[in-house]
């Protein structure tokens, strides 16, 4: 006979009981099981991508995908995952092109995007998710499905809307389908509000050297007429805006057209500029290897990188770069007791010595993973390993570098043992940990990444 005591609590607990089963239930299935499910369920499945050194991640999995109003969303209408992109989901992530993180993606069935969400979002934000991504399967249309069709409907106004919109909502950046939407359409008169407002809602996605340049010459004044106050300075910042955007398009989609769009722009504005200069020449690299002209990028950066470390000793270097650090001391002080030195004061200790350190790796990476590579090449590259080494000793930026070159060479277990021995000395939150130690996994294994 149970106790009327124990069963009357036990009554009273249900409802307790109840509130423990909040938040999203992320399911511990792969991939493919759960896209088994949502054909099953007529669902969509909802992955959210991660890394284990993501901090925006870890407050979105602590925070707001426990919430019960987000819980009660997408347990009814998602199957929930989520995928650590540097663990088991190495190959999902290479697949949907996920390179930031957190990333959030809606797939249907078949695998194809619906909706995509890159960056942290607030509860709002996620509910508006879970709306937007039912709305693209009740449409029909997926974006990868809009994607394939786009090509053959470059000149159809109604599609390049609904398309510029299904790619806004997902995450992307609808860079050449604005500039075919602006040359087509016939709703909007250049010189009005309307189009003064679509430039607005796409600030973003507006580049140089086509019809949205051309409407913002022939209406600059008109605009400027039109908008309000707070647009005032939007509008005055546009042009420097497209120019970023065409820059930050050209890498983003690996198109070299947008980088020589960029470059031209930018000799415009810079018209004094000397073709040997640190940022033209970062630019002209830029092109080359998006062209994927190998034999010029390597004989430009081999000039470049040349210079680089025979223009100053290490102790010139440091020398000016202790001048900045005293100039800075004196207009600040050096009383930090209750923080410690500034990050600004840190920084100013070896500015230019982390700035040629940052350098050497970004280009000499590049470099590293030029096909063909000969003997000649990897003695320039570790011609600028040594200097490098030897600016900031205590930065582990070269040596990490100088481990991919030795095991680039097949100097295998030389190069391990460097990278381990790097790890070892590196604290558990330590940037970069993660990555180190999978760069190591991935030696021991044999791959050539």
């Amino acid at each position: 006979m149970i106790n009327r005591a124990v069963f009357f609590i036990g009554l009273l607990l249900l409802p307790l009981m109840g509130v423990a089963q909040q938040g999203i239930n992320f399911e511990h299935i792969s991939l493919e099981e759960a896209m088994v499910q949502a054909e099953k369920q007529n669902k969509l499945v909802f992955i959210d991508f991660y890394t284990d050194w993501c901090a925006p991640c870890k407050m979105m999995a602590n925070g707001v995908f426990k919430e019960t109003v987000v819980g009660e969303e997408y347990n009814k209408n998602f199957i929930n995952i989520k995928i650590n992109a540097e663990k088991e989901g190495v190959q999902a992530a290479k697949k949907y092109g996920i390179n930031a993180y957190p990333t959030m993606m809606f797939i249907n069935r078949d695998g194809d995007v619906m909706y995509k969400k890159v960056g942290s979002a607030n509860l709002d934000g996620v509910l508006r998710m879970s709306k937007e991504a039912l709305m693209s399967l009740k449409s029909g249309a997926s974006l990868d499905e809009l994607d394939k069709e786009y090509s053959n409907k470059r000149n159809d106004e109604a599609f390049l809307k609904l398309y510029i919109d299904k790619k806004i909502k997902s995450g992307d950046k609808p860079y050449a389908a604005i500039e075919d939407y602006l040359k087509v359409q016939k709703s909007m008169k250049p010189n009005t509000s309307d189009m003064l407002d679509f430039f607005l809602d796409n600030a973003s996605c507006l580049l140089v050297g086509g019809k949205a340049e051309q409407i913002l010459n022939e209406n600059y004044d008109a605009f400027m007429e039109i908008c309000t106050r707070p647009e005032e300075r939007v509008v005055k910042q546009f042009k420097e805006r497209m120019r970023v955007n065409t820059r930050t398009a050209a890498l983003e989609e690996k198109n070299p057209e947008y980088m020589r769009l960029f470059i031209t722009e930018w000799k415009k504005s810079y018209p004094d500029s000397d073709a040997k200069n640190d940022a033209l020449t970062n630019y002209e690299l830029e092109y080359l290897f998006l062209s994927k002209d190998n034999e010029a990028y390597k004989a430009l950066a081999s000039r470049y990188l040349d210079s680089l470390v025979s223009a100053k000793t290490i102790e010139q270097l440091r020398a000016s770069d202790q001048v900045l650090y005293e100039e800075y001391m004196k207009v600040h002080g050096n009383d930090y007791s209750l923080t410690g030195m500034s990050s600004q004061a840190k920084m100013l200790q070896g500015k230019e010595a982390l700035s040629q350190i940052k350098t050497i790796s970004r280009i000499g990476i590049a470099y590293l993973n030029m096909p063909d590579n000969k003997k000649a090449d990897y003695k320039k590259i570790m011609k600028w390993i040594d200097y490098g080494m030897q600016l900031v000793p205590e930065d582990t930026t070269i040596p990490i570098f100088k481990g991919s070159v030795l095991y680039k060479q097949g100097k295998v277990k030389e190069a391990i043992a460097l990278k381990e021995d790097i790890l070892s000395k590196m604290k558990p939150n330590d940037m970069g940990r993660t990555a180190l130690e999978t760069q190591i996994a991935n030696m021991k294994k044999g791959s050539k990444k």
